[in-house]
């Protein structure tokens, strides 16, 4: 808790700024380790506390959930319309987190491959 009694932030090199209140929780929706250790080339394009969007993730500085660019590209809006739509999140911030997830299917197509053979 910081001094005014609100859960703390904590922004880790790691790329991720998760709450400490959240690490305390035994909510489902804590950061995995796997997510943590893939975030970590990222410079913190996410952030995750309960004072903000009730936990959910969203781009840092902003209260744009990260679910929102995975409905957008879903829906067949491209990246740019992302941005246009949702102007407090930066390009570099979007691409971040996709490139972070495709490193994460990657992740675990290479361990599926490891552990067939």
């Amino acid at each position: 808790m910081n001094e005014e009694g609100s859960p703390r932030e904590i922004s880790y090199m790691i790329g991720v700024t998760v709450s400490a209140s959240s690490f305390h929780s035994t909510s489902h929706q804590q950061p995995s380790i796997i997510l943590l250790s893939l975030l970590s080339k990222m410079s913190n394009p996410v952030t995750i506390s309960p004072n903000i969007q009730s936990g959910e993730p969203v781009f840092t500085n902003t209260r744009v959930p990260v679910k929102n660019l995975f409905d957008y590209l879903k829906s067949g809006h491209s990246l740019n319309e992302f941005i246009e739509d949702f102007p407090s999140v930066k390009k570099e911030q979007a691409i971040q987190v996709i490139d972070h997830f495709e490193n994460l299917l990657n992740f675990h197509a290479i361990a599926n491959e490891k552990g067939a053979a």
